[in-house]
């Protein structure tokens, strides 16, 4: 697989313009790496999803092709893929880099695609998030029970009946 890729006009719109939900993700490539945790957590205890690093928000920057802000060179994004590598346990995921067909000052942007865990993941703050539409849901201790046994982690038939005589 090709890791750097050029695009057209058509998909750099479509990433531009295509509404967040709960398989897509834009961020800016202004955040801190450790920030980009929490979504591909969150697509990771979901169903799965893209997030891609380097286009600016539909509501910060209302023209579409503004959007794209990128990173002079593939490397300035060393940071953020580290941070996902080192998550344990870790997360699947692959990466590309994009850039715009024929720009005079070549700029990337990071797309990640996170797959569905089997596993239960936490952000290094200890919070368990799961994507739900366009936002990240912190998960209480019971959901994340909830989600455990929606994953095969555990089952009911591991739970102590301590009240219950045979």
């Amino acid at each position: 697989m090709n890791r750097v890729v050029e695009i057209g006009e058509v998909e750099l719109l479509d990433l531009c313009q295509r509404g967040e939900d709960d398989y897509f993700d834009r961020k800016s490539a202004r955040l801190k790496p450790k920030d980009i945790q929490e979504p591909a957590i969150a697509f990771a205890n979901a169903e799965g999803g893209t997030l891609v690093v380097g286009i600016e928000d539909i509501g910060k920057v209302p023209v579409p092709l503004d959007r794209w802000a990128g990173k002079a060179s593939i490397e300035e994004f060393n940071p953020f893929i580290s941070t996902l590598s080192s998550l344990n346990p870790g997360i699947d995921f692959n990466h590309r880099f994009l850039y715009r067909e024929g720009s005079l000052a070549r700029t990337y942007v990071l797309e990640l695609e996170v797959r569905k865990s089997l596993k239960v993941h936490e952000t290094t703050g200890g919070d368990v998030v799961i994507r739900k539409g366009a936002q990240n849901l912190k998960l209480s201790a019971s959901k994340v029970q909830d989600l455990m046994r929606a994953k095969g982690m555990v089952s009911e038939e591991d739970t102590y009946l301590n009240d219950v005589r045979p």
